[in-house]
C-alpha cells in the first residue's frame, strides 16, 4: 500500500510538472547564448529595482560591443563601444581586450554605471566612461586607468555630455584624441 501511494505522488508530481512547463508561454522566456551575450544586474535607474544590462555582439560590426538595457521584455539600446587599438585584439581567442560593466554611484540619485574597456597588452590598460540616467542615458566621465606596473594612475575629464551626442558610437582613439591631445593624461 505504501508503495502505491508513493508512485501516485511521484506521477502526480510529474503530471504538475509537465503542465507547468507546457502552461509557459515560449516567447516570454528569453535565452541568450553565453558566447553572444553577458547579462549584468545591476540598480541603474535610481529607483531601487535591479534593471538589467547587455553586452552583446551587434549584428553590424562584429568586432563592436554593444550595451543594451532590458525593459518590459524589449532591449533598448546605450550604445557602442569600437575596439580601443583595432579588431585584432577582438579576434583572438580568448580575446585580450574585454569588456565589463560594473555599478556606479548607487548611492546617490544619479545612479548609473561604468563602462570598462580592458586590453593588458596596451597602457593605460582600461578606459572608462561613467554613465547616469537623467530621462537618457548621460556620459558624465571618461577617462583612463593603469592599475599594474611601476606607473599606476588615474585620470578622468567631466563632460557632462548626452550619449546621443556621440550617435550612441563611442570610440575610445577618437576621445583620447580630443579630450586628452592623445596622451592618455601622462
Amino acid at each position: 500500500m505504501m508503495k502505491s501511494a508513493k508512485t501516485i505522488s511521484k506521477i502526480h508530481f510529474l503530471i504538475l510538472t509537465v503542465l507547468i512547463v507546457l502552461g509557459c508561454k515560449r516567447n516570454d522566456i528569453i535565452i541568450y547564448p553565453k558566447n553572444e551575450s553577458r547579462l549584468f544586474f545591476f540598480d541603474v535607474i535610481g529607483n531601487s529595482d535591479l534593471d538589467t544590462l547587455i553586452i552583446e555582439n551587434p549584428k553590424t560590426n562584429k568586432y563592436n560591443k554593444s550595451i543594451l538595457i532590458l525593459s518590459k521584455g524589449k532591449k533598448s539600446p546605450i550604445c557602442e563601444i569600437m575596439p580601443r587599438l583595432d579588431s585584432t585584439f577582438i579576434l583572438t581567442s580568448p580575446s585580450i581586450e574585454n569588456i565589463y560593466l560594473e555599478a556606479n554611484e548607487v548611492q546617490t540619485k544619479n545612479k548609473g554605471f561604468r563602462l570598462l574597456s580592458k586590453n593588458t597588452d596596451v597602457q593605460p590598460e582600461y578606459f572608462f566612461i561613467d554613465f547616469y540616467y537623467n530621462k537618457e542615458w548621460v556620459i558624465k566621465d571618461i577617462g583612463f586607468l593603469n592599475i599594474s606596473g611601476k606607473t599606476q594612475f588615474i585620470c578622468k575629464k567631466n563632460i557632462e555630455k548626452r550619449i546621443t551626442s556621440f550617435g550612441r558610437l563611442i570610440n575610445p582613439k577618437i576621445i583620447n584624441q580630443i579630450h586628452f591631445n592623445g596622451n592618455y593624461c601622462k
